[in-house]
């Protein structure tokens, strides 16, 4: 009798274990959605076709993801930020290494740095909260992220761990199983 009451016990807990796990991989990609459908509206409010970008986008963020450990969501919200600033997509791609080196380089988040890279890149503003590179003089945004490229470039992917990769691949997993 005891035997059976443990037995019970254990597939309790597994059954628990594995409703977690469910409510763990739709959650992920619910956030994936999300993050696509914000993107999806700025390219859109751009005068753009999300279609037409929608495999370069993913192609670009799996190889950024793959080099820096940040996950697609936090790029793909941040796109969409750098596209609303610049009103181009093509821009925005460009621009997006360089905004995961500042955050790299500066210990800010994405979202926070992709706003303020945007607001630098369309001329509203002269700085980058926690770095010191001089705009004076760069009248583009191709110019002044050229600047910020010649400083930076290369950080996030410098400064990633493997483990937060291995990370990323697992969540990318969870959020594979939960769109099923």
């Amino acid at each position: 009798l005891r035997q059976i009451r443990n037995a019970g016990l254990v597939m309790s807990g597994f059954a628990a274990a594995g409703a977690l796990a469910i409510r763990s991989f739709t959650q992920e990609a619910i956030e994936a959605r999300q993050a696509e459908a914000q993107l999806e509206v700025a390219v859109r409010n751009a005068g753009q076709s999300y279609q037409e970008f929608k495999g370069q986008i993913d192609q670009a963020t799996a190889s950024l993801q793959r080099k820096t450990g940040v996950d697609d969501e936090a790029q793909r919200r941040s796109l969409a930020l750098l596209t609303g600033a610049l009103g181009d997509v093509n821009s925005a791609l460009v621009a997006l290494p360089a905004a995961l080196d500042i955050a790299a380089a500066t210990g800010g988040d994405l979202t926070s740095t992709a706003i303020q890279l945007g607001r630098v890149l369309s001329g509203q503003q002269e700085t980058i909260r926690g770095l010191i590179i001089d705009f004076k003089g760069a009248a583009t945004a191709q110019e002044r992220l050229q600047r910020v490229t010649e400083t930076l470039g290369g950080t996030a992917e410098a400064v990633a761990s493997p483990f937060a990769k291995l990370g990323q691949s697992m969540e990318e997993l969870k959020e594979s199983i939960g769109e099923a």
